[in-house]
């Protein structure tokens, strides 16, 4: 028997190492208090801080579509959907293999540093799968990683306490931090190439943060019991799915109508996401912020906003843009809180929250496929926009009946009122295309919505025009009549700047060889109009529809008393690489007329591209923007890029002359003395003094260009 000495020093050691473990088990519980909450924001910050970051990266390759952006959201959210179903795997391994398996694949992941986007995968033919892969080579792990580490690092913390949705509204304020800082703290700052070295080095601090997290909790995870909880049935899993899937719909149809009607920037981007997120924390935090009949109110209000504003466009009265942006916020808003209100009524017990997160995730890349793949093939215009909404309230019906226990007996009635409701408005929508006259051909692609109408107007007497839309912009009409066929209008009048340009070209040419101008966007080809015996015309256009349009339903290019060719592909890229090859275009007249639309792209009002333009440029050349804008005022940025590339620039503003030349925007930017002098008498006075920064590849501002 051991002695009575030796029983005490047994029993001190034994409470040193009680002690000891006590000690640090609290030790654990204070670090694991903030690295949890710190690992899960900065891991949120860093997911939604790529997505604008990845966006602006491909912009410039891809003629600065709004498309871009919903394609991206679509693929960051199917890789959401990867990481979901990665982490709901490995939380079925035993506790003290997940941190090692989690840890090899974050390791592999750092190979992807720093990201640096392929130029060689850039296919403007083929966009969508382009983008994809572009995606996936230059983020793809990473962000599989990030969206893994959420879900297990919330399932590792409710091994220990039991609860992770505090680390839920940790997670959503991280994510709304990422998006609202990159539009005013990070893109007005930073270049792009230090965005992403920014953004890779917090990637880096990441995987280490998870690492020793995951090495701590080994232990415990260990100890942790398998996770069980309630059956869930698949009629609610269905709910899940279905009710994410709507309100992704949602997020992405009005995202593509803002940036439409506005431009493809981040802010215009972010904006919808930002809102989009806000319901889902508003939502789970707790169930106090989402009741039922409030909501359902508010969502009828913005449905009823939404109907008024097709109304008024239909009427050709357009509400102004901060109402226009309004009443998409809204409608996004309290539709989304509806779906997303719903979810969190229906969440289930901690124990499933791996499950329920991947159905949330699965549905959400529904929603986005349906947005971006299934709608453009599917319906003529954005009726998606309007059908999320009346889906909205369907779902609302569904859950109802579920939760009484009724089913879809009791779902039938307000199923078909809202129904009713979305005839309605798609009637409207239809009603307002209707307007513009009779329908020759349309098409709806990567890059838009296309339409070509004829109506009858009154001039000498009653005679046909005809239009062409895209989106809700006219970019072109003709005279269908044989005698003012040559007529040019709208925006390419004989006393518009491009007008007033080419004519003071043709009389001060002292030759027979004609001049040669180019044109980066076609339209309808009014342009042509202005075209003499030997003078050319190379017109770079990104959408092949547009050429296609322009060449069978207009006769501006084929009835050209000058020569004309048509190339099809992102202008600044074409440029660049004909400059590479050795075939610059010695332009007389380079006619810039890519900005009138309803999404601008920046990447063509850049000092860089204007470098290009001037290596474009004959001796003595000369380039004409046209800038006539519902939205936005760029007299600005193009008087800021004119002193800096020290060329004499002209605003030269026309009038709607009563003969089909609309009221005109364009600056003219010259090195000609002779051309100074013959436009500086027509010249207007300049809106404002030219921006204070200059808009560059890495830097632009839609803030200080908003009429």
């Amino acid at each position: 028997m051991p002695s009575s000495s030796e029983t005490v020093a047994a029993t001190v050691g034994s409470s040193r190492l009680v002690s000891i473990s006590k000690a640090w088990e609290v030790r654990y519980h204070d670090a694991s208090v903030t690295a949890y909450p710190a690992a899960v924001f900065l891991g949120a910050v860093l997911l939604f801080l790529v997505q604008p970051l990845v966006a602006r990266l491909l912009l410039p390759h891809y003629g600065g579509s709004a498309v871009v952006w919903t394609s991206c959201l679509f693929f960051f959210q199917a890789l959401l959907v990867g990481g979901y179903w990665y982490a709901h795997r490995l939380t079925r391994l035993d506790g003290a293999r997940q941190p090692i398996v989690h840890a090899a694949l974050m390791a592999a992941s750092l190979t992807f540093l720093p990201l640096a986007l392929d130029v060689g995968l850039v296919d403007p033919s083929r966009p969508t799968w382009s983008i994809t892969l572009q995606l996936a080579g230059l983020v793809g792990v990473p962000y599989l990683i990030l969206a893994a580490s959420s879900p297990l690092l919330q399932h590792w913390r409710a091994a220990e306490t039991g609860s992770p949705y505090r680390l839920f509204a940790v997670s959503n304020a991280g994510s709304l931090l990422g998006l609202v800082s990159y539009p005013f703290l990070v893109e007005p700052f930073l270049s792009l190439e230090a965005q992403a070295r920014f953004w890779s080095a917090g990637f880096v601090c990441y995987v280490i943060l998870v690492t020793v997290i995951g090495w701590s909790a080994r232990q415990r995870l260990l100890r942790a019991e398998a996770p069980s909880g309630p059956f869930v049935a698949i009629g609610l899993r269905g709910l899940w799915l279905s009710l994410a899937a709507c309100g992704s719909l949602v997020l992405l149809s009005t995202t593509s109508q803002l940036t439409r009607d506005v431009a493809a920037v981040p802010f215009l981007w972010v904006l919808p996401l930002a809102l989009y997120l806000t319901t889902f924390v508003v939502s789970f935090d707790h169930s106090r912020w989402y009741r039922r009949s409030v909501w359902t109110t508010a969502y009828v209000l913005g449905l009823a906003a939404v109907v008024l504003l097709y109304w008024r466009a239909g009427a050709d009265a357009p509400l102004g843009l901060p109402v226009q942006i309004g009443v998409y916020a809204l409608a996004l808003v309290t539709s989304c809180m509806v779906c997303h209100g719903e979810l969190a009524r229906l969440a289930p017990h901690p124990t499933r929250l791996t499950d329920f997160y991947l159905m949330v995730a699965a549905g959400g890349a529904l929603g986005g496929f349906l947005a971006s793949q299934v709608a453009p093939r599917v319906f003529i215009d954005t009726w998606e926009f309007p059908l999320a909404l009346v889906a909205t309230r369907v779902l609302l019906a569904v859950t109802i009946g579920h939760e009484e226990g009724r089913g879809w007996r009791a779902t039938w009635r307000p199923i078909v009122t809202v129904a009713a409701l979305g005839v309605a408005v798609i009637w409207l929508s239809v009603g307002t295309s209707d307007r513009r006259g009779e329908l020759v051909t349309s098409a709806r692609n990567f890059y838009g919505i296309l339409r070509v109408y004829d109506r009858e107007v009154g001039m000498r007497e009653s005679v046909v025009a005809r239009s062409f839309y895209h989106g809700s912009t006219v970019h072109g009409s003709q005279y269908v009549e044989e005698e003012l066929r040559a007529l040019p209008t709208t925006y390419y009048g004989i006393d518009s700047g491009v007008g007033l340009t080419i004519a003071a070209l043709h009389s001060m040419s002292a030759d027979a060889r004609g001049l040669r101008i180019g044109g980066i966007g076609l339209g309808a080809g009014t342009i042509a109009a202005h075209g003499r015996e030997n003078d050319s015309f190379r017109f770079y256009e990104v959408d092949p529809d547009v050429v296609r349009i322009a060449e069978n339903h207009f006769f501006y290019l084929a009835e050209s008393a000058a020569s004309v060719e048509t190339v099809v592909g992102d202008a600044r890229a074409l440029l660049d690489a004909e400059l590479s090859a050795g075939r610059p275009g010695r332009f007389d007249l380079l006619v810039v007329d890519a900005f009138s639309g309803d999404a601008i792209p920046v990447h063509l009002l850049t000092k860089e591209a204007f470098e290009l333009y001037a290596s474009h440029l004959a001796l003595g050349g000369t380039i004409a923007v046209h800038i006539s804008n519902r939205h936005l005022d760029l007299q600005p940025v193009l008087r800021g890029l004119a002193q800096t590339l020290e060329y004499d620039a002209f605003p030269l503003v026309s009038t709607d002359d009563g003969l089909g030349a609309f009221a005109a925007e364009w600056v003219v930017l010259t090195s000609a003395h002779r051309l100074a002098e013959a436009l500086a008498p027509a010249a207007a006075a300049w809106s404002g003094p030219p921006v204070e920064r200059i808009w560059t590849d890495d830097y632009s501002s839609i803030f200080a260009t908003l009429r």
